[in-house]
């Protein structure tokens, strides 16, 4: 199979329960309307996405670590991937025992308004080292991205040691870097390995203050926090807030870029969301955002394609990607 992009990190099996009037307070037991077990990580996510996207057998790869446990928490998220046609030659599946973890198990509570916390037990997570980047499949994988100018994808939902290296491989192969900054709380150690930099960085509001200490209220505060993260390194920052949609600058070289650019990319005004929650906006806002420049098309495309894919995820209860017949049925209106 021909590899253009390789996603990196977690599956993990979520177990959403919908249908709170509000979330609970310490103590207090609530009533949810619905339950759903199903595949999740926001790595898998964004790899599935991606591959709706592509389309079946559309040369993305997958590397991560996962265990067969005995109630096979393993088996949705891992056959997500095959079922989509994504090369899982990379994933690591551990035999069951008593000393090796639960696969990632997410719980996560969702509102009468769409939004959502997440609960993660991060499970084999902590087993997923730097070693395990430079085994003969993951070698072969990478290889086959830098034979075909591919790209790499990841998110912080991996252990710090494992982001620095997946960044350091990729550097070395001249492999351009999608990073959803989503998927761990932002102590010192895992900013310091973000400032490695890369080509695009994408946080939420909240995680951009996270990284930078700054709170994001609009297009000015946004362009602070941007200015942080581009003198870290990033080629390119696009920074999403819910429905005000996102703010995207760059400042990479001329022959990469063809200009610097600091822009507001309003939320689409003819999504209707409001039947929707936000589970997995972020995931497929990067995922598009990759297709895009797959697609040879400039950043400021791109990051508009990632805002009107967020949206239409928004449209959905739960993670359905979005497909090119939606983007299509988009533009027409």
């Amino acid at each position: 199979m021909r590899i253009d992009a390789v996603i990196i990190g977690s599956l993990n099996t979520d177990i959403i329960l919908t249908g709170f009037e509000s979330f609970p307070k310490p103590g207090e037991a609530v009533i949810a309307g619905g339950l759903e077990i199903t595949a999740g990580g926001k790595s898998r996510n964004i790899a599935n996405m991606l591959a709706t996207l592509k389309g079946q057998g559309a040369g993305i790869a997958f590397i991560g670590k996962t265990v067969a446990d005995k109630y096979g928490f393993w088996r949705l998220p891992y056959d997500s991937l095959v079922s989509a046609g994504i090369d899982v030659s990379a994933v690591q599946i551990l035999p069951a025992s008593e000393t090796v973890p639960l696969p990632g198990i997410a719980v996560i509570p969702i509102d009468a308004t769409g939004q959502n916390n997440i609960y993660l037990h991060q499970g084999i997570k902590s087993s997923f080292v730097p070693a395990d980047l430079h085994t003969d499949s993951c070698n072969h994988v990478f290889q086959a991205a830098q034979d075909n100018s591919g790209v790499v994808g990841l998110c912080s939902e991996m252990s710090v040691g494992t982001l620095a290296e997946t960044l350091a491989i990729a550097r070395t192969l001249n492999l351009k870097t999608f990073i959803d900054a989503g998927g761990a709380d932002f102590d010192s150690e895992l900013r310091e390995a973000l400032r490695a930099g890369g080509f695009l960085i994408k946080p939420n509001e909240h995680e951009a203050e996270g990284l930078t200490g700054i709170v994001i209220k609009d297009f000015i505060s946004a362009r602070r926090a941007a200015d942080v993260l581009l003198e870290w390194g990033y080629e390119h920052v696009l920074i999403t807030h819910g429905a005000k949609g996102a703010y995207a600058f760059g400042a990479g070289p001329v022959e990469r870029l063809g200009e610097t650019y600091a822009q507001h990319i309003p939320a689409p005004t003819n999504i209707d969301v409001s039947q929707g929650d936000s589970l997995g906006c972020g995931d497929q806002t990067l995922a598009a955002v990759m297709f895009a420049c797959l697609q040879g098309k400039t950043m400021i495309e791109a990051a508009r394609i990632g805002v009107i894919s967020g949206s239409l995820q928004h449209t959905h209860k739960g993670i359905v990607p979005v497909t090119p017949s939606d983007l299509a049925e988009y533009n027409q209106t």
